[in-house]
This record gives C-alpha cells, sequence and structure tokens, in this order.
C-alpha cells in the first residue's frame, strides 16, 4: 500500500507540473484571449466572452465507467490496453489535480463557496486548456510508445490506475 500511496503522489506532482507548463497560453482555440476576454482578430469588432453558467470543477469525462479484473485484462490484446491505459490516463490527469476541490463531476466553484468571478472562470479556462494540450501531447507520445510495453506492465497500471479510482470514490463518500 505505501508504494501505491509513492506512485499516487509522484502521479499526482506530474500531473500539477506538467500541466502548469502549458498555462502560459492566454489564447484559446477558438481565438479568445483570455486576458482580457475578447476575440483575438485584429478588426475592431471584438466580441465579449458571455459565459453564464459555471463550470464544473471534475470533467464529466473524468470518470472510469468499467473496471476489469487481472483475467480480463490479460485476455484483452495489446491494442486494446494501451487504448484502455490512454483513457484511464486521460481521467486521472483531469481528476487529480483538482480532488482537494471535487471528486465528482458537476461540483461548480459556485457549489465550493468560490465567488463566480470572471477571473476566477478565467483560472478555470485556462487550467482546462493547458490540461488538454498536455493530454494531447501526451497521447500522441504514448499512442507511438505504449505499442513496445510489456503486455503484463499495461496490464499492471490498469489495474493501478483502476485501484487509484476506487480509493478516491470511497474517499468521495466520507
Amino acid at each position: 500500500m505505501k508504494n501505491v500511496t509513492l506512485m499516487f503522489f509522484f502521479l499526482l506532482m506530474f500531473c500539477s507540473v506538467n500541466a502548469q507548463q502549458f498555462g502560459t497560453a492566454q489564447i484559446l482555440p477558438n481565438g479568445i484571449d483570455l486576458k482580457s476576454g475578447k476575440d483575438n482578430d485584429d478588426s475592431e469588432a471584438s466580441t465579449e466572452v458571455k459565459v453564464n453558467l459555471p463550470k464544473s470543477i471534475i470533467s464529466t469525462s473524468a470518470e472510469i465507467r468499467t473496471y476489469h479484473t487481472d483475467k480480463v485484462l490479460g485476455e484483452m490484446s495489446k491494442g486494446a490496453l494501451v487504448d484502455l491505459y490512454i483513457e484511464h490516463l486521460k481521467v486521472v490527469i483531469k481528476k487529480m489535480p483538482r480532488i482537494a476541490l471535487a471528486t465528482k463531476p458537476g461540483v461548480t466553484i459556485i457549489d465550493l463557496g468560490i465567488p463566480d468571478s470572471v477571473d476566477n472562470r478565467r483560472i478555470l479556462e485556462i487550467e482546462d486548456e493547458a490540461t488538454e494540450a498536455y493530454l494531447e501531447n501526451s497521447i500522441s507520445f504514448l499512442k507511438n510508445m505504449l505499442p513496445f510495453a510489456d503486455k503484463e506492465k499495461l496490464v499492471t497500471m490498469v489495474l493501478f490506475y483502476e485501484q487509484m479510482m476506487k480509493s478516491l470514490l470511497e474517499v468521495g463518500q466520507q
């Protein structure tokens, strides 16, 4: 259990550091400048960003819906294990840096008593964009490298991610 705790801590630190690395980008893919809240085109007809509903702290896609046994994973093809590993990693990266705030999707900054200000919404949007950029790069890397991984190690890590998420569910219910 001590090794699982240490791996969990390492993974949490890794996710936070790498997500922050991308947090310096101020322009979203849709052209919105997060600092000013305006469309980043050179025309004078810039539009204000209008966001009325607060976003969830934890993405609704940050859930493992099916848990597997060692036997079932051992019977899967390596390609299926790679895909499952990547899907589980997405969940971990989207959820772990925010678990001190919320452990389940649907909780908003308002639910936590955090002021629903433009600045707080920008901060959350910047973090979401940084996470997506990090995931995009990581997935590209993993799709090229994981096919060379040992199948048993893939099985072990998928089980590790699933156990970590089960533990998080237990903590969230306390």
